[in-house]
């Protein structure tokens, strides 16, 4: 009778423990599914973070790239347009050029009496002209050639000869030095030169204020005093000019 006993009470107790075992393994399959979803959202998650990084990166290199060929292109657009512009101020000057060559005065051949005088000659300035007898070089460099007098004796500036680069500064204040002018054009050797002659304050020499041009643009600026009290040699100087291009 205690043995029917006993195993009816444990009948009961073995239903309770398999429940309770299919309770726990159900609970180890659950938990074991939900780490491993876990586990394969982080994965997933970090594998994603790493490709927006990588696709942030590449779109801003893509940027950088772009960036670097608009300025690029705009550097090479400013060029041509630098370019242009000379181009257009060349076109502009030449033809300036030669409208001022119709109506300049061709200046002949030396005269005679220029064939004793001697030569002087400026490799800077790419020219060469001749100076009357009793006069001499000063200065010969890339910056100016001057000429002066060996005989002045009043103590006055003997200097009366000045060719340099052409600075817009120094033609207005020679231009402004001078009490009366007058517009004039030459034409020697092939190169135009314009200015102006007129006379200075107080003194009854001629002075010559010319621009010379070369190939559309004023390269020169030659400024000239008469010394020679009986005749006007100026042009006689001019027409000795010689230019090397």
């Amino acid at each position: 009778m205690n043995c029917v006993n006993k195993l009816a009470t444990l009948q009961p107790m073995r239903r309770a423990t398999g429940i309770l075992i299919g309770i726990l393994l159900g609970a180890l399959a659950s938990g074991l599914g939900v780490g491993y979803f876990f586990y394969k959202a982080n994965t997933d998650r970090a594998a994603l973070s790493e490709k927006l990084t990588e696709t942030a990166r590449n779109a801003q290199q893509a940027r950088e790239q772009n960036q670097h060929v608009i300025e690029e292109a705009n550097k090479k657009l400013l060029a041509a347009n630098v370019e242009v512009a000379k181009a257009q101020n060349a076109i502009k000057s030449l033809e300036e050029e030669r409208s001022l060559l119709t109506e300049a005065v061709p200046i002949s051949s030396p005269s005679r009496k220029t064939s004793s005088w001697s030569t002087v000659v400026t490799i800077p300035f790419r020219l060469s002209f001749k100076i009357p007898s009793g006069n001499t070089v000063l200065t010969n460099d890339d910056q100016a050639l001057i000429v002066t007098s060996q005989n002045q004796m009043d103590g006055s500036d003997a200097r009366w000869l000045s060719l340099t680069q052409y600075n817009p500064a120094l033609e207005q204040e020679l231009l402004a030095s001078l009490t009366t002018s007058t517009a004039v054009s030459y034409l020697v050797d092939g190169r135009l030169l314009t200015g102006y002659t007129g006379t200075m304050l107080s003194q009854k020499e001629t002075i010559l204020l010319l621009r010379i041009y070369r190939n559309g643009h004023v390269s020169n600026l030659l400024w000239a005093k008469n010394t020679d009290s009986k005749n006007n040699v100026l042009l006689d100087i001019i027409s000795t000019m010689q230019f090397a291009d």
